[in-house]
């Protein structure tokens, strides 16, 4: 999950250890650095060229907002494992480009309107269920609730059940499956970031919308 900003001189993890000395992006120093940023940015690249061969049937718009969103997910995924962070400066720009991405994609027919309604739609239902469950629990942090929007949004152009799989279900399950074993070494309680979870989960749907839903289904009826 993504911690909130740090009120004092520097951030720590749970046991006390530094993490990252506070700056006004304390993010940035990490994945600046070049042990951590040069091979992040090489995944990031590498997985970003896939995404866009894999949807370059769907059209060029769709191609290289999938391609592109790839990429910056698995450096925000890098970025809250080593800080904590889903960072509002890479986060919230994404709502509106990937909102003009959308509207350019119907207008170039790679998509209908009804779909890029749809999208909208799974924007705000991932939104609010991560809310609530933020809101409620505290089990995840706010900047989790953010990404959930984006997902939704660049996940429901593929359809709403992307949506619901790439957001709402594989995230949690991965998150149990690699969260329940921790509980037992973290005596009963256990902190871990939920950003690389989502991104693990939506990543291979937004790559394969027509291959990973209806496999999905299957798999779940």
């Amino acid at each position: 999950m993504s911690a909130p900003e740090p009120e004092t001189l520097e951030d720590t993890d749970p046991e006390g250890a530094e993490i990252v000395p506070f700056t006004d992006e304390p993010w940035v120093p990490r994945i600046m650095n070049p042990e951590v940023g040069l091979p992040a940015a090489a995944v990031a690249a590498g997985v970003g060229a896939l995404a866009f061969w894999l949807r370059a049937p769907d059209g060029p718009i769709l191609a290289a907002a999938a391609g592109l969103l790839c990429a910056v997910l698995v450096i925000l995924a890098v970025i809250d494992m080593m800080t904590r962070r889903l960072p509002d400066a890479i986060v919230l720009p994404a709502y509106p480009l990937l909102g003009l991405a959308a509207a350019a994609a119907a207008l170039a027919g790679e998509v209908t309107w009804a779909q890029a309604g749809i999208a909208a739609a799974c924007m705000a239902g991932c939104y609010a269920v991560y809310w609530l469950i933020c809101f409620f629990t505290g089990g995840m942090g706010w900047g989790d609730v953010k990404l959930a929007g984006v997902l939704g949004l660049a996940l429901g152009l593929a359809g709403p059940w992307d949506a619901v799989y790439g957001v709402l279900v594989l995230p949690m399950i991965l998150g149990g499956v690699i969260g329940f074993p921790m509980l037992f070494r973290g005596g009963g309680k256990v902190e871990m970031p939920f950003g690389p979870f989502m991104v693990a989960a939506a990543v291979p749907v937004l790559m394969m919308p027509d291959g990973m839903v209806p496999w999905l289904m299957d798999l779940f009826r």
